[in-house]
């Protein structure tokens, strides 16, 4: 069974997601209990407010970010 999270995401940047534009999302703190495979919801915030879809997780790095290099 796959696990869900669900993200607050300004609306500039959930577009880009769903665009494909936009391939990495970057978080402070990284969630539990969520791998590649799981699925995330994207809550839109302000004015939007409201759900607008989902994705799959490809990949998950934890790594402090001057470390990270995305291809």
């Amino acid at each position: 069974m796959n696990n869900a999270l669900l993200l607050s995401i300004h609306p500039e940047y959930a577009r880009m997601i769903f665009e494909g534009t936009k391939k990495v999302e970057l978080r402070k703190i990284c969630p539990r209990r969520v791998a590649s495979g799981d699925y995330v919801f994207v809550y839109v915030t302000s004015p939007i407010q409201m759900l607008i879809g989902y994705f799959e997780i490809e990949k998950i790095i934890a790594k402090e970010p001057e470390n990270v290099a995305v291809s």
